[in-house]
């Protein structure tokens, strides 16, 4: 945390900070000058779905969820088409119970992203969560395919994805 390159010392700081909750006050206080620089870094960056974005992870490992929500929401302001803002503050909302409004996130950024396969699969394990009894049956069928069809390589998230997302082109 003392490296006297500026770029070290911020994606420390960004990549650590992921662990707050374990980290002990000492540890804490160890990362709170070069996570500081980290974030003056992502305030700079603000203009960007990315720097906003970082923001909202930095204040959601730090437990504080309003303000990583208007993090991620202001990411999806400025950067529609930024799928890691969709995703992350979905992935906040199923922590929070909310599995519904994650979907409903999950899906917004898969009509602003359509060629996105992070978002589908997102969206896919949102429906697995929420069960068989959320799901007419001839959706199911259509859901659980994708055990039983051999998928490759690269292509694999966006495969699961489409498969699980499906059944939103028949209920849009």
């Amino acid at each position: 945390m003392a490296d006297p390159v500026l770029s070290v010392r911020s994606e420390a700081a960004g990549a650590l900070v992921a662990g707050w909750s374990s980290l002990s006050d000492v540890q804490r206080q160890q990362l709170a000058a070069p996570l500081a620089e980290y974030m003056e870094i992502q305030y700079f960056n603000a203009d960007r779905g990315f720097g906003r974005t970082n923001m909202g992870n930095v204040y959601r490992a730090q437990g504080n969820v309003q303000a990583a929500i208007t993090a991620y929401q202001g990411a999806i302001a400025v950067e529609p088409y930024f799928e890691n803002s969709y995703v992350n503050l979905a992935d906040l909302y199923r922590e929070q119970g909310n599995e519904q409004l994650a979907l409903q996130t999950l899906i917004a950024g898969m009509k602003a992203q359509p060629k996105s396969s992070a978002l589908p699969f997102s969206a896919g394990l949102a429906l697995l969560r929420q069960g068989p009894s959320s799901h007419s049956g001839s959706h199911q069928k259509k859901r659980w395919r994708i055990y039983s069809k051999p998928l490759s390589g690269r292509r694999l998230m966006h495969d699961i994805g489409m498969c699980m997302a499906s059944r939103w082109s028949l209920r849009m």
